[in-house]
């Protein structure tokens, strides 16, 4: 189980700028007491160079980009209304807004954690609509919900605490909180798959007939 829940977040993570992220942010939160326009320059500055830095060293750009147009924008808004907290207004829509998404799909055949797995997975997406398979979705879908949720909440609450407060709450449940989401849904996943009693994708593909194997590995 541990061997193969690494294998995963290694997929998962690969070719994202974890760090990198992180590090503008902490320099506005650090750097807005002193100037809001200087700390949103400097933090723009420092991920546009990053971004060269990882195309030079041959790294993929696409997550790098996404994270600077999020800086860049969060930049804007801070500058524009001269708050420090409008630097952080898209990560709270964000998670706002995955929080949203992830609530109304589990009204779809096809809950919003089956559509990240057949993204990495390329699983057949009738497989998550079998009866047997898709509780398991659902209810890791209502734990990203949850998650997604109380991450916007919080960062909301936090808007009057300071830049440098909401820097680190915004450093710490990024990456780090959303590792440990991974890591809970993985295994929650997996333990609720084997106790459905739901084909495993090849049983599925095959169109055995129950009492089926499982699946035994990912999710």
């Amino acid at each position: 189980m541990i061997s193969e829940l690494v294998d995963e977040l290694r997929g998962v993570l690969r070719g994202r700028p974890v760090v990198d992220g992180a590090i503008p942010v902490l320099v506005f939160g650090l750097l807005a007491g002193w100037s809001v326009a200087w700390a949103s320059g400097i933090a723009v500055a420092i991920g546009l160079a990053l971004l060269v830095v990882r195309r030079v060293i041959g790294g993929s750009g696409v997550w790098a980009i996404g994270g600077i147009g999020g800086v860049a924008l969060g930049a804007v808004l801070a500058v524009t209304f001269d708050d420090a907290g409008g630097f952080f207004i898209p990560g709270i829509v964000r998670g706002g807004g995955v929080a949203v998404i992830g609530l109304v799909s589990l009204l779809l055949p096809l809950p919003m954690v089956s559509w990240t797995s057949i993204v990495f997975r390329r699983w057949p997406a009738g497989w998550y609509r079998h009866p047997r398979v898709r509780p398991a979705y659902a209810e890791t879908t209502v734990l990203w919900v949850l998650f997604f949720g109380a991450r916007a909440l919080a960062q909301y609450v936090a808007l009057d605490a300071g830049a440098t407060v909401q820097s680190v709450l915004a450093i710490a449940l990024g990456w780090p909180a959303t590792i440990a989401l991974l890591v809970v849904t993985y295994v929650y996943g997996t333990w609720r798959l084997r106790h459905l009693g739901g084909p495993s994708v090849e049983e599925f593909e095959a169109g055995a007939e129950p009492p089926f194997e499982g699946q035994r590995r990912g999710f």
